[in-house]
């Protein structure tokens, strides 16, 4: 990674980073990944943060930040709105009962002996 004291030009390695579509089951496999190589990475602008951000968003997720502009200032401002709306540990558990409750019932017969 080349590297400039204030954060241009710097030309992050391609990342292979999980995509989010807004599925709460879903955001720690994204947001742990994410937070480890380009949230806490110090040589990354917010703007540049930002941009990696909406590349990995499709769907609800993408819809959540859709109208926030590519700035320094605003990447954690979209972030934010991120984790206010998906990382509701309540929201995570019902959303995974809901999964299990909803799995199809299959009965199997039982071999008599």
């Amino acid at each position: 990674m080349s590297q400039h004291s204030n954060g241009e030009n710097v030309k992050p390695s391609k990342l292979s980073l999980p995509s989010f579509n807004g599925n709460i089951q879903d955001w720690l496999s994204f947001s742990e990944p994410f937070k480890a190589s380009v949230h806490n990475n110090e040589n990354l602008t917010g703007s540049m943060k930002l941009q990696y951000l909406k590349g990995l968003l499709t769907g609800d997720a993408s819809r959540v930040i859709q109208s926030i502009t590519l700035s320094d200032e605003n990447y954690l401002t979209a972030w934010t709105l991120l984790e206010d709306r998906f990382s509701n540990k309540r929201d995570q558990v019902f959303a995974h009962l809901k999964r299990f409750i909803t799995l199809p019932y299959r009965v199997t017969p039982r071999r008599l002996s």
